[in-house]
């Protein structure tokens, strides 16, 4: 240890006596000195997330044209799942873009069959249409828009007695247009006879050089109704079929007979005639019938009865003129 010793300088100071020297002091020396320490690690960095931003927020979200009741009805039910009687509510969210198209669907709530989910999105992506978001200074933005479809198996009404007709054309481009239809009360048609959606088909009928072609469509059903025979031998049950409502309709006429119950119930039903190139894409023998109607027939004093049930149904196709 060093000691730092002060002098003044002055003449009266130096003259002055001597100041005595300070005692050294003696510094213990450690006989082990400690050993280093070893060095921290670093701290791990503090990872910071970045939150998602924030979804737009819109003046106005999409708003649906039309009813949305009809992007998806009972004609629309999947053969497959209507063999097996499935059914459940599927929920969906849409993707809308600034045209008012949907550009993206997602399953948000699965129905519990992959095939009524899919379908769902098809035909949603296929037929909704609406007026595009609004931002906050009023342009069009994309937009979401969330619903969901309940899957219900259809039970129809039983077909009235007498005549219906419909008749549609079917473009080059496969789009429906000029659809009239009547049934046997009137312009109203009550039983199996319905326009269809516009984009039904999605195909468009041929020549036969392979050319897309506009053709009409004319539909001529008749519905009788009998007593139904109490001692017909018993038969085994026909096996059922379903035809899927995109398909393009075929000339030919196909007579389907059925039993229906006093409940509803058809326990029988077949095809006992085809006729034309109808016999090319039907099975005679198969069962084209719903399983049951909401209801059975009635007598004219309101009592049900067993009902033989004949459809007649007779389709003609033909050019249309002006339209290639």
């Amino acid at each position: 240890m060093r000691y730092l010793w002060v002098a003044a300088v002055g003449a009266g100071l130096l003259a002055g006596p001597a100041v005595a020297k300070a005692p050294k002091l003696k510094v213990p020396v450690p006989s082990e000195f400690p050993k280093v320490l070893p060095v921290p690690p670093p701290a791990p960095p503090i990872i910071y997330t970045v939150p998602p931003p924030p979804p737009p927020t819109y003046a106005r979200p999409p708003q649906p044209k039309g009813n949305p009741g009809y992007w998806v009805t009972s004609n629309d039910y999947p053969a497959e799942a209507l063999r097996e009687e499935i059914s459940g509510i599927t929920g969906f969210r849409l993707a809308v873009g600034i045209d008012g198209r949907v550009s993206q669907c997602e399953i948000i709530a699965s129905s519990g069959s992959a095939l009524l989910d899919a379908t769902t999105c098809a035909l949603i992506t296929r037929r909704a249409r609406f007026t595009p978001a609004r931002d906050g200074d009023g342009q069009p933005a994309p937009g979401f828009y969330s619903n969901r479809i309940r899957w219900v198996i259809p039970i129809d009404l039983p077909p009235e007695p007498g005549t219906s007709t419909l008749s549609f054309v079917v473009n080059a481009d496969g789009k429906v247009s000029d659809c009239r239809v009547k049934g046997p009360n009137g312009p109203d048609v009550s039983g199996e006879l319905t326009c269809p959606d516009e984009d039904q088909f999605n195909q468009p009928f041929k020549d036969k050089a392979g050319k897309a072609v506009a053709r009409r469509v004319s539909i001529r059903l008749v519905v009788t109704l009998a007593s139904a025979p109490v001692d017909a031998p018993a038969r085994a049950p026909a096996p059922r079929r379903w035809q899927s409502s995109n398909e393009l309709p075929v000339a030919g006429t196909s007579v389907t007979e059925a039993i229906v119950e006093t409940d509803g119930t058809v326990s029988d039903c077949r095809i006992v005639t085809l006729a034309g190139p109808k016999a090319g894409t039907l099975e005679l023998g198969a069962n084209y019938c719903p399983k049951r109607y909401e209801r059975g027939y009635a007598a004219a004093n309101g009592q049900s009865v067993r009902t033989l049930l004949r459809i007649t149904e007779t389709v003609v196709i033909t050019p249309v003129a002006g339209k290639r």
